[in-house]
């Protein structure tokens, strides 16, 4: 408490003590305008323009003490903060890294293929591209343009051959004709009625010159004598090489099997070797057909099915094993057809028993010539 009084009068007596505190002051009219704090405020006026300035007094308060920085100690060795920021540098690295490759992880593939692409897809490659694809296109065009030119020329010629083979009874060379028909058709591209006559007519001229050389009946009974003797291997491996066209007019009935699958019988009853002979036709051009509608076309239809007179080839000719052993002759079933052309027709060796005959063969032919597409 004794230390009070020469505190007090040590604070009233540091103004007297302290060095003088200039000021300097910038008027707006430029003048500069100098002096010394007091320990009361004071008014100072501009010497140029008379602008009063307020000066504050001398601060009677103790300038801040500064602290201290603390020494490090001697015991570190110099080397060590220069070793700690490159060890603190190297950890931020690969913290960057990893995170680097963490976003690039959690991109997606198709993410990567499209930055893939764009980076590809430079403007002077798509430019070139481009380029490419105009003149391919173009030259696919001509060379298309040009190759439908030819077929179309081969298309008239090859139809006029085959159908002077035709009035000249030649089968094979208006076979032959009719395929170049054929061939330019798909070239061309066209499904007229004419393009429709056409393929017809090269079906036709196909079947009739690759006609097995035996009817039926002979064949199957070649495959019984074949089966007795050697069996039914022996038979097998002959009939492979023995698949030719068959012609017949006769009717056509749907059966279902025993899972329910529809198949078609031919109506052509045969017995060799006492056992019954069954045709199957199973043509695709059959399930196109209109049953129903077909069997209230023709008046004469019944149990035994629907008359047809159809094309189709051998597939086989085999003895099958079920409720009774018999005779199989599969047809294959893409390559069966409905006759059309009456002409050929007879160019095969059908004759007519007499005019009423021959006007049903030609009514026949003519509606299946309207169900098939070619006669309007």
């Amino acid at each position: 408490m004794a230390k009070w009084r020469e505190k007090a009068t040590h604070l009233l007596n540091r103004s007297a003590q302290q060095e003088p505190v200039p000021f300097e002051l910038l008027c707006p009219c430029g003048e500069t305008i100098r002096g010394t704090r007091r320990s009361r405020c004071q008014r100072v006026l501009c010497k140029s323009c008379g602008e009063p300035f307020f000066i504050l007094p001398i601060s009677v308060y103790p300038p801040p003490v500064r602290r201290k920085k603390r020494k490090t100690g001697s015991s570190a060795p110099a080397g060590l903060p220069q070793v700690l920021t490159d060890v603190t540098g190297r950890v931020r690295q690969f913290g960057r890294a990893a995170r680097r490759r963490t976003s690039e992880a959690a991109k997606s593939w198709w993410t990567r293929s499209i930055e893939s692409l764009q980076r590809a897809l430079t403007p002077f490659r798509l430019i070139m591209f481009s380029v490419v694809v105009v003149v391919a296109g173009t030259g696919y065009w001509l060379h298309r343009s040009r190759a439908r030119e030819r077929a179309e020329v081969q298309f008239k010629q090859a139809v006029q051959l085959g159908e002077q083979a035709l009035r000249n009874g030649d089968l094979l060379e208006a076979h032959q004709a009719f395929a170049q028909a054929v061939a330019a058709l798909d070239v061309i591209g066209r499904d007229d009625q004419l393009a429709r006559v056409t393929r017809q007519r090269y079906r036709e001229c196909q079947a009739a010159s690759r006609l097995c050389p035996k009817t039926l009946f002979e064949l199957v009974t070649e495959a019984d004598t074949v089966h007795r003797k050697q069996g039914d291997s022996a038979w097998q491996a002959e009939m492979k090489g023995r698949f030719a066209w068959v012609v017949l007019h006769t009717r056509v009935r749907r059966s279902s099997g025993e899972k329910e699958e529809e198949h078609f019988i031919v109506d052509y009853p045969l017995m060799v070797g006492g056992r019954p002979v069954e045709l199957i036709a199973d043509l695709d051009v059959f399930r196109q057909l209109d049953w129903s509608a077909l069997a209230n076309k023709q008046s004469s239809a019944d149990e035994r099915g629907v008359e047809l007179i159809f094309a189709a080839e051998l597939q086989a000719c085999r003895l099958l094993d079920g409720k009774s052993e018999h005779w199989a002759i599969v047809f294959e079933p893409r390559s069966g057809f409905l006759w059309s052309d009456y002409a050929n027709y007879c160019t095969l060796g059908f004759r007519a028993i007499d005019a009423q005959s021959e006007q049903h063969v030609k009514e026949l032919l003519s509606w299946q010539s309207q169900t098939i597409g070619i006669k309007p």
